[in-house]
């Protein structure tokens, strides 16, 4: 969900933080400007006020908070034919439809996932990658193919991740690694139950933690070292998994190359 999602939904909100709310949704497009002395004064609220708020979304501070909405304005201008992440096509469009249909979705999906993904995080999570004695992968269903392409490019730059989920046997695996290894789960969702007890086992060893999921708010997500959230824009039903393994294939072909980039240097 992203934060402009969550200052609509204005359901843990405070009547005094409301206000803040209220105005930041009504001057969107002038978020640029406005400082946290000017937002106060406007709402006749204080700065503990807006911090309250910041903190409800999950965020440092009001700098963190234009950040991001500042993103999210500049992602929907790319938007300019909304297709649905989850049901991109219709049964009785023609081909035609669904080939352009398929390009939008791609199209905005990119879009979306460059201009709201943490750069910083990305290069933090590459370089612990990189740094780790050994990488294992926890992944299922469709983000296991993903995480299997994942793998076979690294290969190629002689790094040998272990997929741990590969014979139903991640918990036992789990128990295995050190505090020099690096574990990195990859899910959608975020809320594969196994993925819950691995964790538990894998941080009493002291390795490193990474996730790649669309929920920040799931209990996996605030266990791990490092997290990369991806914009939830695919629904629970859906005809096919088009945006979610499109984003997770993104965020590691990015990490692949930054890491790749890296082993040129030594």
């Amino acid at each position: 969900m992203t934060i402009l999602d969550k200052l609509k939904n204005n359901k843990n909100f405070t009547d005094t933080e409301k206000q803040v709310v209220n105005y930041l949704l009504n001057h969107f497009d002038q978020i640029d400007s406005i400082t946290i002395n000017q937002l106060a004064k406007k709402t006749y609220t204080s700065h503990s006020t807006i911090i309250r708020v910041c903190q409800k979304l999950s965020l440092k501070g009001f700098r963190d908070l234009k950040m991001r909405l500042i993103q999210e304005r500049e992602a929907n201008k790319f938007l300019t034919k909304k297709v649905s992440y989850s049901i991109p096509f219709q049964y009785n469009e023609t081909s035609e439809d669904i080939i352009n249909n398929i390009y939008s979705l791609y199209k905005e999906s990119i879009h979306l996932l460059h201009s709201q993904i943490d750069k910083k995080s990305l290069t933090q999570i590459a370089q612990c990658l990189f740094e780790s004695n050994r990488i294992f992968i926890f992944a299922i269903g469709d983000s296991k193919l993903t995480a299997q392409a994942f793998i076979n490019k690294m290969i190629k730059i002689h790094y040998f991740p272990i997929l741990a989920t590969d014979n139903n046997e991640e918990k036992y695996i789990s128990h295995a690694l050190t505090q020099d290894d690096c574990a990195l789960f990859i899910t959608y969702s975020g809320q594969a139950q196994t993925f819950n007890e691995c964790i538990d086992i894998i941080k009493k060893k002291h390795a490193k933690t990474i996730i790649i999921t669309s929920d920040e708010e799931a209990p996996l997500t605030k266990k791990c070292t490092y997290h990369i959230c991806l914009p939830n824009e695919e629904k629970e039903y859906k005809i096919a998994t088009f945006y979610s393994q499109l984003a997770l294939q993104y965020i590691l072909n990015i990490l692949f190359s930054i890491i790749y980039n890296k082993t040129k240097h030594y």
